[in-house]
């Protein structure tokens, strides 16, 4: 179990480096906006089997965080709200992991962030439930969808996510989130079962 939790937040840090220096690079929408066919099956076996990397790979292959809201959420129109709360937690734990919430904003993973807090709420955990809509409410507002206006908030209101980066990872050293997220999906199975052919964006510069 632990290598599978290891195995699955490298996944996502790899993932996430390699698509981060292809936007750098200005590459990132010739580079993504191509697609191929996918063969997915996620059943009850899969469930059982636990593997949440494996659960997930049809949402996670189909996401496309680098546009705009219309693009991400016609990306995953065709999967539940729980799916939804997990790709979006997992990106969402992987951005802060790695810079804290000011990174998870920054960046285009940003756009998930109503997903992340349905999803806490979902699964019952109050505590990051609370924490990340205390980060959404110091955009006054809410935070934008869009990227540069997110950035814009960041520096005009000079926010500072210090607090909730402190009771995110104090929530980790005492809980397991990928456990939580397991019991999450094993306690609504059928909406995670996926049994089909999907046209997927993929990493291919012409």
């Amino acid at each position: 179990m632990v290598a599978e939790r290891c195995n699955l937040h490298f996944r996502v840090l790899l993932t996430f480096a390699a698509l981060s220096l292809l936007a750098c690079n200005g590459d990132m929408k010739e580079s993504l906006l191509k697609f191929q066919d996918r063969a997915f099956l996620v059943n009850e076996h899969t469930i059982l089997d636990g593997d949440l990397r494996e659960i997930i790979d049809p949402v996670w292959l189909s996401g496309y965080i680098w546009g705009t809201k219309e693009i991400y959420d016609l990306q995953l129109e065709r999967f539940s709200p729980q799916q939804r709360h997990v790709y979006a937690i997992l990106w969402y734990d992987a951005e802060v992991s790695n810079g804290g919430h000011i990174q998870f904003y920054q960046n285009p993973t940003g756009i998930v962030w109503r997903d992340v807090i349905d999803g806490f709420h979902a699964m019952g955990v109050e505590a990051l439930h609370e924490n990340v809509l205390e980060t959404a409410h110091q955009f006054r507002e809410w935070p934008s969808f869009v990227q540069d206006d997110r950035l814009d908030s960041i520096d005009e209101f000079d926010l500072d996510f210090g607090g909730n980066d402190d009771r995110y990872f104090r929530w980790k050293r005492e809980n397991d989130l990928h456990a939580r997220l397991l019991e999450y999906v094993r306690a609504n199975a059928e909406s995670f079962y996926v049994e089909a052919v999907l046209s997927v964006p993929v990493l291919e510069d012409d």
